[in-house]
């Protein structure tokens, strides 16, 4: 994948931020997940590599943020609803009303 340098920078911000505030996990584990090494992980935060397709596809499916949301610098920060069974989907699709409502009223 070739990237400009502020990509892969931006890449590597996300990358922590799923792991760490989405996700909630070590490095370690996220390497286990991913099968990949834990050094790979690191390379990944710190900016410094760019795996193949393969393994940018699957930190979304697991993290359950979009693609889009990890490679492109301007592509907000998105969920997906990918592989949600109903009950998850339903306590989602509440908690998004929810917020659609309470902004409405407060206009933000």
């Amino acid at each position: 994948m070739k990237t400009n340098r502020s990509t892969v920078r931006d890449f590597g911000s996300k990358v922590y931020y799923i792991r760490v505030r989405l996700l909630g996990i070590s490095q370690e584990e996220l390497s286990y997940k991913l099968n990949i090494s834990r050094t790979s992980v690191q390379s990944y935060e710190r900016s410094s590599e760019v795996d193949s397709v393969n393994r940018i596809i699957s930190l979304p499916k697991l993290s359950k943020v979009s693609t889009d949301y990890l490679i492109f610098n301007d592509c907000s920060l998105q969920l997906s609803s990918y592989e949600l069974d109903n009950e998850r989907y339903s306590i989602l699709k509440q908690l998004v009303q929810f917020y659609v409502k309470y902004n409405t009223i407060h206009n933000w």
